[in-house]
């Protein structure tokens, strides 16, 4: 498993040097109002390196290929992050917000490292 984990090491260090700055939005549980009878979520941001591209990759593609919704995605971006993004994230990227459609975890040793995330405005 060695290949493996370096492979992940590999990855992670070319996103970190050659990535684009990207922000995840996480939203987080806010604080109930009583007086309003209202919760408002927060957001934890996570400023991070992600390669950013225009076509997802060729495996992903086929997995999706039928999914409609999905399929309207604008960019892919490959991440790495220690907690799997949700859809109910935002990304922020070159000041536009991009709700996510899809997350793709790649699984190594039962630790998702790597995602893959297709996105749109």
């Amino acid at each position: 498993m060695n290949d493996a984990l370096n492979a992940i090491k590999d990855i992670k260090k070319a996103i970190i040097d050659y990535g684009s700055d990207i922000t995840l939005n996480k939203i987080v549980a806010g604080t109930y109002n009583p007086q309003t009878g209202t919760t408002s979520n927060g957001t934890t941001s996570y400023p991070m390196k992600a390669i950013v591209k225009r076509n997802a990759t060729v495996s992903l593609e086929r997995s999706i290929a039928n999914n409609v919704t999905v399929n309207t995605y604008e960019l892919s971006i490959l991440l790495y992050h220690t907690e799997e993004p949700k859809k109910d994230w935002k990304v922020i990227y070159k000041g536009n917000t991009y709700t996510i459609l899809y997350v793709s975890p790649t699984v190594l040793q039962n630790s998702n490292l790597i995602y893959e995330l297709l996105i749109k405005k």
